[in-house]
């Protein structure tokens, strides 16, 4: 059985932290839309993500396939964008580097907003899972410039039970962002996330996935 839960955009319940993160990834990808990039609003992106606590978020890969090399991708972290909007031209090259830079990143904040950056192969879908012991989460995620993505959250109760938000609206073209509703956790469920992510566009992009703990409106 499948308990599905349709795409919201109202802002009931998530953290303005969550929020701050979610629109810093969007103005870095807004940055880039001209192709050169705008280096105020990339620097603004920067500011924004670097006055807000939040963690690296670890993914367990679970069907990860479909991952591409990051290397000449947008990297989404307040250091990446600093790079880029101070023009350093090998920053794309480096991608990799700061990737990994930002995962062994654990003293940055508290884990009431996770992110991570993936890069995602053309056309492909992959699966990741994660431990979660809070009542609800909300996923969001966001493309790099020309990206357009599909996500899904789900967890599974001992009954066998699957309980998921997911993407509901251009689904098969994808959007450039995605910000689910939260998905409350029945409390007879185990303590795995599973979060899918698609790319619907012709070419690889790297994703930001944005992960909320919080319940309340701060």
């Amino acid at each position: 059985m499948i308990i599905t839960s349709t795409l919201c955009f109202t802002a009931f319940g998530q953290s303005k932290d969550f929020n701050n993160v979610f629109d810093a990834c969007r103005m870095a990808q807004s940055s880039m839309a001209d192709g050169e990039g705008s280096k105020s609003e990339i620097r603004e992106a920067s500011r924004l993500l670097s006055s807000v606590i939040w963690r690296p978020l670890t993914l367990e890969p679970l069907n990860t396939e479909g991952e591409a090399d990051i290397k000449g991708h947008l990297v989404f972290t307040p250091e990446f964008f600093e790079a880029v909007s101070n023009g350093k031209r090998k920053v794309y090259d480096m991608a990799k580097k700061y990737a990994r830079e930002h995962e062994k990143d654990k003293m940055r904040g508290d884990d009431k907003v996770l992110m991570c950056t993936k890069c995602i192969g053309a056309k492909q879908t992959v699966t990741y899972r994660m431990k979660h012991y809070h009542p609800q989460v909300r996923v969001a995620a966001v493309a790099e410039v020309n990206g357009m993505v599909n996500i899904k959250v789900w967890v599974k109760d001992t009954a066998g039970n699957l309980y998921e938000k997911k993407s509901t609206t251009d689904e098969y073209k994808g959007m450039p962002y995605r910000k689910l509703d939260e998905l409350t956790i029945p409390r007879d469920c185990n303590d795995i996330v599973y979060i899918t992510v698609e790319n619907k566009y012709d070419e690889p992009r790297s994703v930001a996935i944005i992960v909320d703990n919080k319940t309340v409106e701060q």
